[in-house]
């Protein structure tokens, strides 16, 4: 089937819903956390309220609190306005200098793992070592590769990079909703939270109470030389690994509407420059969480059972009381880390396939692996440029805005514990105070770039597919990128070998098409976008 066939089908089928079971799958799902949250919360709050709230913090300690919170609420107030500032003018640093940002992003990687071999140096420990030697080698021949070989790859993730800045301040609604999304994140979180520790203490409290019946010990209460154990039942465990599981799957959701989202977005902005419909924001918004919705929970389950079986890895490492078994199991961690990063990155471009062509994740997945083939290389190597470039932005923003705050809260906050006559409890509240503003403010501005940087990285996926599943609709809606984008992977085909640029032809790549004249207009337009 070709292209044309293949999308009018796509559009025939436009509205129906896709992975339907998954999405009723995930909805069950959170009844279960409901349930579980009905179980045994209500024991936590019953011992809670029990509880004599005064002999948790004499008079004395409540009025150095309430000092210490009036003291830092400024600053953690400034922090919080910061963050959301230097977040706000993050795009326009991305647009203004792209490139400085890549190869800065580049150098800087070598650089870090010096810094690793200095402290090794200086700590005497050879595990460090090696991680040092081997983490510069690889970072230092990437960037020699990059930089000496194929430079054309900056030049093309620089414009990739300042295409989405400039689409994300034409439709701020993809900040918007990022930050949006922030808020049922925030509100399961503590949900979740408070659930897990209402669970976690009854099964902890249960376990208590066999061990009293039996005459042994209470959980914890163990000798030095033996490893904790709770004495929580098997039904227990099962139920604690199950709201871990519901953590990992929600959040993996929550992610990935908005993902979906803002590449609904900029999909409309590719294929329909000039003519977006209107709130094209809130139509992305309103497929990802209908019709779309089904695919983005399965893509979402395949990564939280990923999490959950390194989480039990973990868990079990713990607890490993041998020191060859511990290794061993490490490495296995290391190896399903790895297995969730690359499923990561592969559900990050199928879903810009159920965003902009309305599949659903197996078709989306189908399509991502014939992308993979045609042009896997490119693709990782463009997410890394530009993904380690955004990254930077966070940690400099984090630390712009950490330095910001310490320098505005000294005076108040840090030269009262350097003053002589200072008691020992005011110098550690005092420098308490300072070091948790200090944080505060890291986390905000790390925080709010983040957001901000994800909403990039997002449109720098999008940008990438569908200039490799459709370059000609790009001709058509922005000749003058078109151009840009086609000088600059015409390189790229430049270095292939004939028998190469045969198989990307075959398989679709968009690098093996080179116009040499206007292309043919797309005979119709990716139907989720216009419905």
């Amino acid at each position: 089937m070709d292209m044309s066939k293949e999308r009018e089908s796509e559009r025939a089928g436009g509205r129906a819903y896709k992975d339907v079971p998954f999405a009723v799958a995930f909805v069950l799902h959170l009844v279960g956390v409901l349930v579980v949250c009905a179980l045994y919360t209500p024991l936590l709050s019953a011992e809670l309220t029990d509880a004599d709230s005064d002999t948790l913090l004499s008079a004395t300690q409540r009025r150095a609190a309430r000092k210490a919170f009036e003291l830092a609420a400024p600053y953690l107030v400034f922090g919080a306005i910061f963050g959301a500032i230097w977040a706000g003018l993050w795009i326009t640093v991305v647009r203004k200098f792209a490139e400085s940002l890549i190869w800065v992003a580049l150098v800087t990687a070598p650089l870090i793992f010096v810094i690793v071999l200095i402290a090794a140096a200086l700590t005497g420990v050879l595990a460090l070592a090696l991680v040092g030697v081997i983490g510069f080698c690889l970072t230092a021949a990437y960037a020699f590769f990059i930089i000496f070989r194929q430079r054309y790859r900056i030049e093309f993730a620089t414009l990739t990079l300042r295409t989405v800045a400039g689409v994300t301040t034409l439709f701020p609604g993809t900040l918007a909703i990022t930050f949006a999304a922030t808020l049922p994140a925030f509100a399961f979180q503590l949900w979740w939270v408070f659930t897990l520790v209402s669970a976690v203490f009854v099964f902890v409290r249960q376990a208590d109470e066999q061990r009293a019946a039996a005459g042994a010990s209470p959980a914890g209460a163990a000798g030095s030389g033996e490893r904790f154990d709770t004495g929580i039942s098997s039904a227990g465990n099962a139920c604690i690994a199950y709201l871990l599981f519901a953590n990992f799957w929600t959040s993996q959701v929550i992610q990935n509407v908005v993902h979906v989202t803002v590449s609904g977005v900029f999909g409309s902005w590719y294929f329909m420059n000039g003519c977006v419909p209107r709130a094209p924001t809130l139509g992305a918004l309103r497929r990802a969480l209908t019709t779309s919705f089904g695919s983005i929970c399965l893509g979402s389950l395949l990564v939280a059972i990923v999490q959950l079986v390194r989480e039990l890895i973990e868990g079990a490492r713990r607890q490993q009381g041998s020191l060859l078994g511990a290794l061993l199991l490490c490495c296995v961690s290391c190896a399903v880390g790895c297995v969730e990063w690359l499923i990561e990155r592969f559900n990050a471009f199928a879903f810009v396939q159920v965003a902009v062509y309305g599949r659903g994740f197996v078709e989306a997945a189908k399509a991502t692996v014939q992308l993979v083939k045609s042009s896997g290389a490119t693709a990782l190597i463009n997410w890394n440029l530009t993904s380690s470039a955004v990254v930077l932005g966070e940690l400099v923003g984090g630390v712009i805005g950490a330095v910001a705050v310490g320098l505005a809260s000294y005076d108040q906050l840090y030269s009262p514990a350097l003053e002589p006559g200072a008691i020992e409890e005011a110098r550690t509240l005092y420098t308490a105070l300072y070091v948790v503003c200090i944080l505060f403010a890291f986390a905000c501005a790390y925080a709010f770039t983040a957001m901000v940087s994800s909403t990039v990285t997002s449109g720098v996926t999008t940008l990438f597919v569908c200039w490799a599943e459709d370059p000609a609709a790009l001709f058509h809606s922005n000749p003058e990128l078109h151009l840009k984008f086609e000088e600059i992977t015409s390189k790229f085909l430049a270095e292939l070998p004939p028998g190469e640029q045969q198989r990307l032809h075959a398989l679709g790549g968009a690098h093996a098409r080179r116009w040499t004249q206007p292309p043919p207009a797309p005979v119709v337009r990716p139907q989720e976008l216009t419905v």
